[in-house]
This record gives structure tokens, C-alpha cells and sequence, in this order.
């Protein structure tokens, strides 16, 4: 399911870089990879905190 989520991050990513939105010089594979990672580290703080 994360391959499959990070496959459409990128995507999205790719396309705004094609419509001038982000820079070229960005990575949309290590992006998506930093949101996936983040995302998963506020679920972890949200158990931890009890939020």
C-alpha cells in the first residue's frame, strides 16, 4: 500500500513539475518518500501523545 501511495505522490509531483508549479531540480521520489515518512512519524506521535 506504501508503493502504491508513494507511486502517486510522485506522480502528482511529476505533473506540477511539467505545469511549472515545483522546480525541476526537486526529486519527486525523495519528496513523496519525506511526506510518507512524516506522515507516519505524527500518526506515531498521535498514539504516544493520546491524540
Amino acid at each position: 500500500m506504501l508503493v502504491a501511495w508513494q507511486t502517486e505522490i510522485e506522480s502528482a509531483l511529476s505533473l506540477a513539475q511539467d505545469e511549472g508549479q515545483i522546480a525541476k531540480e526537486h526529486d519527486p521520489k525523495q519528496i513523496s518518500q519525506y511526506v510518507i515518512a512524516n506522515y507516519g512519524g505524527v500518526r506515531y506521535l498521535g498514539k504516544v501523545l493520546g491524540k
